[in-house]
């Protein structure tokens, strides 16, 4: 095998966001409270962009997941986490998937029920 155990045992020690950060210019930044919420909305609004008929999915979904927890009784603190997770659902669909995405014709491989689903969650 290419790379043997000791890869993965050096994989499974590295945390990803100090990965990131060393590739990172120094000095690196961290955002907090509304300045990080601010920053995931304008990177979700930019996503939603890349398709016409995503436009304000990630805010909705958001939206709609904070709803839920508070009538949930969830803490403060795991509303803003599910909020914040809810703006950035989509970054990796959206980044990797263009023709898919900008295309106004489905898949017939997609079923009705899942074309159901995609208009009525993006409404």
């Amino acid at each position: 095998m290419g790379y043997g155990s000791s890869w993965f045992d050096r994989l499974n020690k590295m945390e990803p966001s100090d990965v990131v950060l060393d590739f990172e210019p120094e000095p690196h930044r961290t955002l907090h409270g509304i300045e990080l919420d601010n920053t995931l909305t304008v990177a979700a609004d930019f996503i939603d962009l890349k398709s016409p008929y995503m436009a304000g999915h990630s805010r909705r979904c958001a939206q709609f997941g904070a709803d839920a927890a508070k009538l949930l009784g969830f803490t403060d603190g795991a509303i803003t986490t599910l909020r914040r997770t809810s703006l950035v659902n989509e970054f990796g669909r959206r980044l990797s998937r263009t023709r898919s995405v900008t295309s106004p014709v489905r898949s017939r491989a997609r079923s009705s029920t899942a074309s159901s689903f995609t208009r009525c969650s993006t409404s």
